[in-house]
């Protein structure tokens, strides 16, 4: 490792393969696709797409919390 970095190689090199801003884009364009008012089925459908996305990319535990909107529907 050298001196003037504060991560070792290795974990710079791991991330610079991971991270990629065309793959960020398509994420965004994906999520933007849902119709995201609180409360509607695009709103959930946008969350289950981030959830899968994140659990096809990591061993990372995904917990969504719900609160209520206007005492029926929950986001």
């Amino acid at each position: 490792m050298r001196e003037d970095k504060m991560l070792p190689d290795e974990i710079i090199k791991a991330v610079a393969d991971t991270i990629s801003g065309i793959r960020a884009k398509d994420y965004a364009s994906s999520i933007s696709a849902f119709h995201r008012i609180q409360g509607s089925p695009g709103f959930q459908e946008a969350i289950e797409y981030v959830k899968s996305a994140v659990q096809s990319v990591s061993d990372a535990k995904v917990e969504v919390f719900e609160y209520p909107t206007d005492g029926k529907i929950s986001i």
